[in-house]
This record gives C-alpha cells, structure tokens and sequence, in this order.
C-alpha cells in the first residue's frame, strides 16, 4: 500500500485498457458511438437515425414487392398483347374472299382457343394469391418511406378477359365480318 509509483503505474494501465476496450469495440461494431456514455446526444441522433435506416430498408423492400407485382401484371398483359396480334392476323388473313367454309370454320376455331387462352392467363395471373387481371386489384398500398404517410397505392380496376376486352363477338364467318 505505500508503493505510490506502483499504484500509479497500475492506475495508468487500467486507464490504458479501459481505451483499449473502447477502441476494439468501436472497431468491431464501425460505430464511434456503441452506448448514450459515449456521446449523449451523439447516441440520440444516431438511433434515431439506425430507426430511419431500418424503417427505409422496409420500405425499399415494400417498392420491391410493388415492382413485382407491376412486373407479373405487366408480363400477363404482354402474353394478352400478343394473343390479340395473332388473332388480327387470323382476322386479316380472313377477310379474304378465296377462303372455303372449312377453313373459315378452321380460324374460328382457332380465334375460339385463342379467347379461352386470353380468358385463362387473365384469370390465372396472380401475386401473392391476389388476381391482377380480373379487376378486383383495386387500392393496394405499398410503403415507400419510413414513416406510415410515405406509401403508394395504385389499382388494376380493369377486367382484361376476352369479353371485357371486346372479343365475344369476333366471328369470320364471312370476308365482310372478318
């Protein structure tokens, strides 16, 4: 108890991993802020900042999500494109008078397949067990920021079956109809 030089030395190497500590754990975590003794108002803003970054990394996942559901939409609606260009081509390719009741009858049906095609894909297109195409996509919210006013909504109202679209009376039973 009477070596003061000892104590000292012994008091200064506490000190020194005491820093030590400090420094590993700053190194370890990448923040220069770990606890509120470190910086009061430091830690209060860089939590409240940890909230907002967590918060966005929601929401950038929620626009993900709405991206997909576009994407799935989009794709049916490119598939339901190129169904009615071959049937325009069936209709065009029938509205010429060299053609017999056979082959007529033959792109009637082949324009009858091609609406059950457009009627399957949109009533089959579906994220998340949510159908797209039927029109009941109506009002979905998507958040986009961190905070519960940061959000998108948008709707798919329209119906895209053949009969919605204009299709339940195409016929070339005749080049006049065609």
């Amino acid at each position: 108890n009477s070596n003061i030089t000892s104590l000292n030395a012994l008091n200064s190497l506490s000190d020194v991993n005491r820093q030590l500590e400090v420094s590993q754990l700053r190194l370890a975590t990448g923040k220069r802020i770990n606890e509120a003794a470190d910086d009061p108002s430091g830690y209060s803003i860089a939590h409240s900042f940890d909230q907002r970054a967590r918060g966005l990394s929601v929401a950038l996942n929620a626009v993900g999500t709405a991206e997909n559901a576009l994407s799935i939409g989009e794709g049916a609606l490119n598939n339901i494109n190129e169904i009615l260009l071959n049937m325009r081509d069936l209709v065009v390719q029938a509205s010429s008078d060299t053609l017999g009741t056979t082959e007529r009858t033959a792109i009637n049906n082949q324009i009858a397949a091609l609406n059950s095609e457009i009627d399957r894909v949109a009533s089959k297109t579906t994220f998340n067990g949510t159908n797209l195409l039927d029109g009941s996509f109506t009002g979905k919210r998507f958040q986009t920021g961190d905070t519960a006013s940061d959000f998108i909504s948008f709707s798919i109202s329209a119906n895209f079956n053949s009969g919605s679209i204009g299709l339940a009376s195409v016929s070339v039973d005749t080049s006049t109809t065609a």
